[in-house]
Parts: structure tokens; sequence; C-alpha cells
């Protein structure tokens, strides 16, 4: 059963959502970084990482190079696999490098990648700028195969194909989800389980390295509420008067941000802007399911077998 504070993490956090927290009546997760241990002295849930804030006091050249090894390392690890692996290649800079470092290897190998793209029908025709996609992705993908020297595939999606996963797209995740996108990726996927069973991709490196337009927006910095929850109009026209009247989805989304930055590491001397950002990374990530979590928070293994 639905309570309030299930209708308030749809309607007031969504997309996104609290961590540990289900959408049902007494339905919970288990944290990131978090087991549970049950014994004759009842239930306990033990901490085995947790996220802390230390002093970054390597020189830019540095730590250009440090981040350069992390990220080749994490792509290369995702690689081990018994079967051919693919890549989600949308032409910009996080799918791109995962793209890179996985055709580069393979090469090595005397192996070429498979690579596929993803678009809706006749987008050339209907697109339009926007602070996510400030340009078409076709462009960008060409650019990328002619370097890269990978098979890909084209793949296209009509509205009908996200009509019909919908709802798919719900039971696969057992919670509301970002419509469109999900609908559309759930497809795309039954489509390249044909060629590859395993593909990685560049999700969640937005959340890390910043790559969402409100991370560099003054207003975002002083909204104290989460940049997608900053107007609540839209997600209230979905509920009749009578919700809306038994839910403060206002208060119980400036609640949770609070309570997001309340458990971010800070450093002792930290500007306003630094810690916006350190809070924003925390905030998006959490919400994501990737709280206390260093292995998930930079590049995701998907397997779409699953689709």
């Amino acid at each position: 059963m639905i309570n309030r504070e299930g209708l308030c993490e749809i309607f007031g956090l969504g997309p996104a959502k609290s961590y540990g927290k289900g959408v049902f009546k007494d339905i919970y997760e288990v944290l990131p970084g978090h087991f549970l241990e049950y014994d004759r002295e009842g239930l306990k849930d033990r901490a085995y990482w947790e996220l802390k804030a230390k002093e970054h006091t390597d020189s830019e050249k540095d730590t250009i190079e440090h981040t350069r090894w992390l990220v080749k390392d994490a792509v290369e690890m995702q690689m081990l696999s018994d079967i051919p692996i693919s890549t989600f290649l949308s032409g910009g800079v996080d799918s791109s490098l995962v793209t890179a470092i996985c055709a580069k290897k393979l090469q090595k190998e005397g192996k070429n990648l498979n690579t596929f793209s993803f678009d809706f029908v006749n987008n050339h025709k209907y697109f339009k700028s926007n602070a996510f996609q400030p340009s078409e992705d076709r462009p960008w993908v060409d650019k990328m195969v002619d370097h890269a020297k990978t098979d890909h595939r084209y793949l296209e999606c009509d509205n009908e194909n996200m009509i019909e996963n919908l709802y798919k797209a719900v039971d696969a995740r057992d919670l509301p989800c970002m419509a469109d996108v999900e609908s559309s990726m759930l497809y795309f996927c039954s489509k390249v389980v044909k060629y590859n069973k395993v593909t990685l991709t560049g999700e969640c490196a937005d959340e890390i390295f910043g790559g969402y337009p409100w991370f560099h927006k003054e207003e975002c910095f002083k909204a104290e509420i989460f940049p997608w929850s900053m107007d609540m109009q839209p997600r209230k026209m979905l509920l009749n008067d009578d919700i809306i009247q038994k839910v403060d989805l206002e208060s119980y989304a400036r609640t949770a941000y609070q309570k997001t930055i309340n458990e971010t590491p800070k450093l002792y001397g930290e500007d306003q802007i630094e810690a916006f950002l350190s809070e924003s990374k925390m905030v998006y990530g959490n919400l994501n399911g990737s709280h206390g979590s260093h292995e998930h928070a930079l590049w995701v293994r998907s397997t779409s077998a699953v689709c």
C-alpha cells in the first residue's frame, strides 16, 4: 500500500528518490555500503564503507594523470567478460571516453568493438536545443565511429515503441521512472541484445564529474532544494486537489534535501561554491542509490540481456 511518504517520494523527488526508502508502506532498502545482520539480539544495520572528505594536495598535473588512470582502470576492469562486450555511444564525453578505451584495448587483441547509438525517428527534423542537449548526437557519434574504428549500428525508436514499453519500464524498475527516457532505453536494449549481451555505458559520470546544467547555475546554489524539484507546479498538475491537500511536496523535498546536505562530508575552510559542488554530487548520487558506493558512482556496467 502506498502512503503519504510514498506519494511525496514519487511526486516530490521523482525520478530520483531517497536512499534506503521504497515507495510502499514499510518497504525499505539496504543502504549501499551497508549490510544487515540478524542474531538473537535482533536486526542490526552495519556500514562497511563510508564516504569521507579529505584535503586534496596533488598538483593539477598529478590530478589529471591520476584521474586518467582511475577512469581507464575502471573501464578496463569492467571489460572482463566471457562473452564479447559492446558500448553505447551517444557522442558525448562520457560514452566517447568509455568507447575509446574499450576500442583501443580490443584493437590490441586484433578485435573490433561493437557500438550502438540511439535516436528518435525524425529527430533531425524536430530537434530543438536545450540545456541538457545543446546539439544533436548524430554528428558527434559519426566523429567517434571514424576515430575509434568501431563496428557501429544506428538504432531508432518511434512514439509507438515508447508507448508499448512504458509499463514494461515501470515493471522492470519496480518504480515509476523517467517515462520516455527509460521506455526508449528498454526498447533499445531489446534490440542490442541480439548482438551483444554485455555493454558498457557512461551512465552516472554526470553525477561525479558535474555534467548536469544545475552544477553551474547560481540559482540552484541558493535554492535549498533539489534542482529537479524547484518547480512543483507541473507535478501537482498530475494530482487531484484532495491529494495535494494531504501531501506537502515542497516541505518533504526540502527536508530530504537538507538531510542529504547534513550527511555530506565537508572540509574545514571550504568556500560556498566548493561546498555546493560536493553537496550536489552527493545529492544526486545519494538519490540514485550510490550513497556510500565509490565503485558505481563513476561508471556503470549494464547487461542488456535482462531487457
